[in-house]
C-alpha cells in the first residue's frame, strides 16, 4: 500500500475518574463536531443569500478557515467585492477544508466549483492540486492524473524548479497506487532532476523512498508477468 507521505502535503495543524474522563471525551467529540456542521450550514446559507448576505456568509466561513490553521491570516471581504471573486475564494478554502476533514468528496465538489474561477489566478494551481489529491484519494486515479497534470503544467510555466518537483512527485504517486509503475518511473525520473537544481534535501529525501517504492513495485508486477508466461 501506497505511503501517502509521498504524494499528499501534510497540512498541519487526560486521566481523572472514569465517570469524569467520560464526560470530558464526549464534551471533546461535541466541541470536535460543531465546525463540521457548522460549515455546511454557512454553505447553505451562502448558496441561498444574496449578494450581502453571502458576503456576511463567506466572512464568518473565513473565521473559521483561519481558525482551524487553513490561512494565515484572517480574511475579510468588503462590500463591493465582485460575486465571483467572492464565490471562488469561498468555494477553494471551502474545499481546503474539506480535505483537511477528510471529507473529500465535498472537497472534489467544491474545487470543481472553484476551478472555473480560479482559472488565469494565483491560485489555478493550487486548486488543481487540491483536485488531484481529493480525487486521488477516492482512487479517481484517471481523474487525479488529469488534475495533477494540468498542475505541473502551470508549474512548468513558472519555471519553478521545486514546485515541478512536487507536481511531478504527485503524478508518480498517483500512477504508483494505480499499479502504473512505468509511468510512474518517468515522473519521478523527471521530479528528482528538477529537485537536484535547488537546495531542498527534504524533498530529496521524499523522491528517493518514492522511488524506492516504485522500484519495488516494478520488480514485483515484472516476476508477476513472468510467472503468468510460464504458465501460458
Amino acid at each position: 500500500m501506497i505511503n501517502l507521505l509521498y504524494i499528499c502535503i501534510i497540512k498541519s495543524r487526560t486521566k481523572t475518574m472514569r465517570n469524569i474522563t467520560f464526560v470530558i471525551i464526549l464534551s471533546l467529540l461535541a466541541h470536535l463536531s460543531l465546525p463540521a456542521q457548522s460549515v455546511d450550514q454557512l454553505i447553505e446559507q451562502f448558496n441561498k443569500g444574496n449578494q450581502q448576505e453571502k458576503i456576511n456568509v463567506a466572512n464568518s466561513l473565513m473565521t473559521t478557515y483561519f481558525k482551524e490553521g487553513l490561512t494565515e491570516e484572517e480574511y475579510k471581504f468588503k462590500p463591493g467585492i465582485p460575486p465571483d471573486s467572492l464565490m471562488q475564494q469561498v468555494w477553494y478554502w471551502s474545499g481546503e477544508y474539506y480535505y483537511d476533514k477528510q471529507d473529500f468528496k465535498k472537497a472534489v465538489d467544491c474545487g470543481k466549483k472553484a476551478l472555473p474561477l480560479c482559472k488565469g489566478t494565483d491560485i489555478e494551481a493550487d486548486c488543481l492540486n487540491l483536485l488531484a489529491l481529493a480525487c486521488f484519494r477516492q482512487s479517481q486515479f484517471d481523474e487525479a492524473a488529469t488534475y495533477a497534470k494540468q498542475c505541473y503544467a502551470l508549474d512548468e510555466k513558472s519555471g519553478a524548479p521545486d514546485m515541478m518537483s512536487a507536481s511531478l512527485n504527485t503524478i508518480a504517486g498517483i500512477y504508483l497506487a494505480a499499479n502504473q509503475p512505468k509511468e510512474a518511473e518517468k515522473y519521478i525520473l523527471k521530479a528528482i532532476e528538477q529537485a537536484q537544481k535547488v537546495d531542498n534535501p527534504a524533498r530529496m529525501s521524499v523522491l528517493q523512498g518514492k522511488a524506492s517504492d516504485i522500484l519495488v513495485n516494478y520488480s514485483n508486477l515484472n516476476v508477476i508477468t513472468t510467472s503468468s508466461r510460464r504458465l501460458t
